[in-house]
């Protein structure tokens, strides 16, 4: 699914969604930092997440272009913040950056 936000909603080169689907998921609805089911991250860039029970969450970076999906079983612990899943994906995103 994060692979398909990336590539703009095209699945063998058809359109899935209206052009401009990925562009409103990334710009808050309402004054929020929410957006057709997304959270997006202070300081948002392109990037917004969904976040799932047990703390899955499906990272998405349009301007740098990757995606994460993590799957967890957390069981009776806390899910981290909107922040907290910022910062550690934004790490993420700048260690492959660096690596090239």
């Amino acid at each position: 699914m994060g692979q398909l936000y990336l590539e703009d909603q095209v699945i063998n080169g058809q359109q899935t969604v209206p052009d401009d689907w990925v562009d409103s998921v990334a710009q808050p609805q309402a004054g929020a930092n929410y957006s057709l089911q997304f959270w997006l991250p202070q300081g948002s860039a392109g990037e917004f997440f969904a976040r799932g029970a047990f703390g899955n969450y499906l990272w998405i970076d349009t301007e740098r272009g990757f995606a994460v999906a993590q799957f967890a079983t957390q069981l009776g612990r806390d899910a981290l913040s909107g922040d907290e899943v910022a910062a550690a994906m934004r790490a993420l995103g700048d260690a492959v950056d660096a690596a090239g």
